[in-house]
């Protein structure tokens, strides 16, 4: 294990939570070939020893790595660097997404809003950061686009942060201006974007068939600090949605890497 030195020590004092800052470091490591693909990492002790953290912490960095797909746990063998690791994101200005929100709640209409606290669960855990029994505000509500169901929204909020916006606030505009009216600066966003099938609950909130093809989007929003800040889970019709991008060659010719377009 590399030595745990000035710079890695600044990462773990920064502002966001040691066991995030030691999951980047875990992940750099990974990435660069330190722990190449299916060797064994240290044991959870050696790691407490190494960088002088608690057993949450290293736990709670673990299962981050495990949702990203970095490394997989064997019970009684240890935990290894996956064998075939995450590819690369794109990346793009955070502002796309966030008009590419806007456009969505222009275009369509909102309806079943419901606003509630609620346990938060394992996924929302890992994505927030939160410890195994803090609740979450939850929101859902479905979007109506040409009077038929264009898509079911999840989004998550960490209470110390919904706490600051007026109950009212939630049923007029969507979390992203919410967060920022709250006083939250938005920084970044790691987001996905997959495909599912639709279960018996999505099926009848859509107005689809059991087993109609879904376009399902997973966006964590992270504060300047690092912090994340708003979990999102949307599903649309996968007959309705269309997800569109303007590619453009970065400077440098042919071996550059490709970019988002704005």
């Amino acid at each position: 294990m590399p030595p745990a030195g000035p710079a890695i020590h600044r990462v773990l004092e920064g502002p966001a939570p040691k066991y995030y800052g030691l999951a980047v470091i875990l992940r750099q490591w990974m990435r660069d070939g330190t722990y190449p693909s299916g060797t064994q990492i240290p044991t959870e002790s050696a790691l407490r020893k190494s960088f002088g953290v608690g057993r949450d912490t290293v736990r709670k960095s673990l299962e981050i790595l495990a949702a990203e797909g970095w490394i997989q746990r064997f019970a009684g063998r240890g935990t290894f660097v996956s064998d075939r690791l995450p590819v690369n994101a794109l990346t793009a200005d955070l502002q796309g997404v966030i008009n590419q929100v806007a456009q969505i709640n222009s275009t369509t209409t909102a309806r079943d809003i419901a606003v509630q606290l609620v346990p938060a669960d394992a996924d929302t855990r890992s994505a927030l950061r939160l410890g195994a029994r803090e609740r979450v505000q939850r929101s859902t509500h479905v979007r109506i686009s040409a009077g038929e169901p264009y898509g079911y929204v999840e989004t998550f909020v960490p209470i110390d942060i919904s706490s600051r916006i007026p109950n009212r606030r939630w049923f007029e505009a969507p979390t992203l201006v919410l967060l920022e009216e709250a006083g939250v600066e938005i920084a970044s966003a790691d987001q996905s974007i997959g495909s599912t099938l639709a279960n018996v609950s999505l099926s009848a909130l859509l107005n689809i068939s059991v087993g109609a093809p879904l376009v399902c989007i997973n966006r964590v929003v992270y504060d300047q600090n690092g912090r994340a800040v708003e979990r999102v889970v949307a599903h649309y019709r996968g007959d309705r949605y269309t997800y569109r991008l303007q590619l453009t060659r970065a400077p440098g010719g042919k071996n550059a890497q490709w970019e988002d377009g704005a």
